[in-house]
């Protein structure tokens, strides 16, 4: 009995090393880029609310958040950026990246607007949408139909809901039926290799698998940034120790 129990501690072992060895052999990379709007920047567009007009422009007036520029380095931000493979369903994950974060995921609706509008997150994270206002709001929802569905839940003053979202191939649409200006987008996915741009448009993915993969970049209003066919993403190759540098990806408005 005592050999069983020494061969299986060494069996437990050899299948930690073979593991880290994999791990070793897989190689990981980072991914960086910056989104930057081409053509004359839009103006400033005023929602002009149509229902509870003293609260929602309680802190003066309501501005648009579906775009924004930043002046200085033509930079957009809310881009949604984000990886996928190229042929069957699972990606390798770092292992520093593997646990899934506990955090809750927190979309907030505190004066007509949902902040933030544009959220990414983990499969098996919690989103807690919540209604700090002291009005009426509802949380809209739309996934495909074989994955998440249509959520669409009414939220009291005060009050929050929580779902356990599951990963989706595309960002759902996120609405309020109350207040039909207010939108955004839900990003779900099974692996952590996502981003959103920031303020100069800027992102970056770390410790993504070395290898070929796709790489989706899609603005709300603008639509789909990346080089390629729209829906079939862009094909890129990542380098083990690498940066790989998109450079600067232009976002037009076609309309």
């Amino acid at each position: 009995m005592k050999m069983l129990k020494v061969c299986a501690g060494v069996c437990v072992v050899g299948m930690a090393l073979s593991f880290a060895d994999a791990a070793r052999a897989q190689g990981w990379g980072d991914i960086k880029g910056q989104i930057v709007f081409a053509g004359e920047i839009p103006a400033k567009k005023d929602l002009k609310p149509n229902k509870d007009q003293a609260h929602c422009l309680s802190k003066g007036s309501l501005w648009d958040d579906t775009v924004l520029i930043d002046e200085k380095t033509r930079g957009l931000a809310n881009v949604m950026i984000w990886l996928a493979p190229v042929s069957g369903t699972t990606m390798p994950i770092h292992p520093d990246l593997k646990a899934v974060p506990k955090e809750k995921v927190v979309i907030d609706q505190p004066c007509c607007l949902f902040i933030p509008r544009i959220t990414m997150m983990r499969e098996g994270q919690v989103l807690e949408i919540k209604n700090s206002a002291p009005v009426l709001h509802n949380a809209k929802i739309m996934g495909s139909v074989t994955g998440n569905g249509t959520i669409n839940v009414t939220i009291s003053p005060g009050q929050s809901i929580t779902k356990q979202p599951r990963a989706e191939k595309r960002p759902m649409y996120l609405g309020c039926d109350i207040h039909q200006w207010m939108g955004g987008r839900i990003g779900v996915f099974n692996h952590p290799y996502f981003a959103v741009s920031q303020e100069d448009g800027t992102f970056e993915i770390k410790k993504a698998p070395t290898g070929k993969y796709k790489i989706f970049i899609q603005h709300e209003k603008f639509g789909w940034v990346h080089q390629g066919k729209a829906t079939t993403g862009q094909e890129i190759e990542i380098k083990p120790g690498a940066v790989l540098d998109l450079g600067k990806l232009q976002a037009k408005d076609e309309q």
